[in-house]
């Protein structure tokens, strides 16, 4: 049996009963532990696993109705810079198919791939792919957002 650690105690749990995992977060959580990440759980919805330094984020929506897996991109970029981060958001959302980028209400910018009515086995088979391409996607974010904030020169 795998052990959890919980993300706020900082403890391991040898059972994943203790955190009322259902059936399907349980097997995206030893598919997790299968494929090398160390996945940690917060709640009985929510999983985090760490992916080439960044902080992946997995919550189950209510009566197994589909997962969302979101990674934050960038936190609380200052007030003046929000319209830049916004276009480049927007240039990449026209870009990605099934990725999107929203900024929060503290500024933030978020990397989201949602699922809805999704078998959780159909769901693991294309899952490193999408962790891959979210991770791509936030590291995208930073260089439009650079970009967007390099002073234009008109001739």
């Amino acid at each position: 049996m795998s052990a959890i650690q919980l993300v706020d105690t900082a403890a391991t749990v040898d059972a994943i009963e203790k955190l009322e995992l259902n059936a399907d977060m349980k097997r995206i959580f030893e598919h997790l532990a299968e494929e090398g990440f160390r996945p940690s759980a917060s709640s009985e919805r929510e999983l985090f696993f760490k992916y080439e330094g960044w902080r992946l984020n997995l919550e189950a929506y209510p009566n197994d109705s589909g997962y969302q897996l979101f990674v934050c991109a960038c936190r609380e970029i200052e007030v003046q810079d929000t319209t830049y981060a916004v276009m480049a958001a927007n240039l990449l959302n026209t870009r990605l198919r099934y990725i999107k980028l929203v900024m929060a209400e503290n500024r933030s910018v978020w990397v989201s791939y949602e699922t809805l009515e999704m078998d959780v086995e159909a769901y693991l088979q294309g899952f490193i792919r999408v962790v891959g391409a979210l991770v791509n996607a936030a590291r995208e974010f930073g260089v439009e957002f650079r970009k967007q904030l390099q002073p234009m020169t008109i001739n």
